[in-house]
């Protein structure tokens, strides 16, 4: 899987776009905000932060999609991008 480098995009975060604090993504289908847990966000809380989704790449395809639980359960068996766009179409 690849990497996102760490530098600063137009909407003044890192990574890819999320606001706040840092410790989420945008889910490639739906556009919500997903928590990731882990990291060095919590490390010096107890808080317990669960994840929110998977990045997942797909084989028939190679394509690479970041995607919350809800999204995933609604794909394809042999999912690819054009099946992702179509969750992004079916949200708005």
């Amino acid at each position: 899987m690849g990497s996102v480098a760490a530098e600063k995009n137009p909407t003044g975060t890192y990574g890819r776009g999320v606001p706040g604090d840092g410790m989420g993504d945008r889910c490639d289908g739906c556009g919500r905000e997903v928590g990731i847990a882990g990291g060095i966000a919590n490390i010096w809380t107890r808080e317990h932060t669960e994840t929110g989704g998977l990045t997942l790449e797909f084989d028939s395809d190679g394509s690479e999609h970041f995607l919350c639980f809800a999204c995933i359960e609604q794909l394809p068996e042999n999912p690819t991008a054009a099946d992702v766009a179509a969750l992004a179409d079916a949200e708005e």
